[in-house]
């Protein structure tokens, strides 16, 4: 699946476009492995393409909220393993993203030290 998702991203960028839309209507899903499915899908395209480069970095906050959840009132939905999978992902995914293209796009890097404040915070007991 993720081969022909790659190989019909190459076709246009209109494609990629689409692809962006319907991997972040994804992320909205009400189960996180759906969700953790949709991210690693992404993370592929986030190597690939500057169009979807520059659509996370415009939308970081939206991606950091169904990826990491990380305010009280945004929890991630069940089943729970997956959740904690999908947080654990998109935390690695922030770093990589970070590293590789943080220079050229600061929203990585203000997302991954956002993510990783918040996700300290949680752990935090009361």
């Amino acid at each position: 699946a993720l081969q022909g998702v790659k190989q019909w991203c190459k076709a246009g960028d209109a494609n990629v476009e689409s692809a962006w839309e319907v991997l972040v209507d994804r992320l909205r899903a009400s189960n996180s492995q759906t969700r953790l499915l949709s991210l690693n899908i992404l993370a592929e395209l986030v190597s690939r393409s500057k169009i979807i480069r520059a659509r996370l970095a415009s939308n970081m906050t939206q991606v950091l909220e169904l990826t990491v959840g990380p305010r009280s009132d945004c929890a991630l939905p069940p089943p729970q393993a997956s959740a904690r999978a999908l947080r654990e992902r998109a935390l690695e995914c922030l770093d990589a993203w970070a590293a590789s293209h943080g220079a050229q796009y600061s929203q990585f890097v203000l997302g991954q030290g956002y993510a990783r404040h918040a996700r300290l915070q949680a752990l935090e007991p009361a």
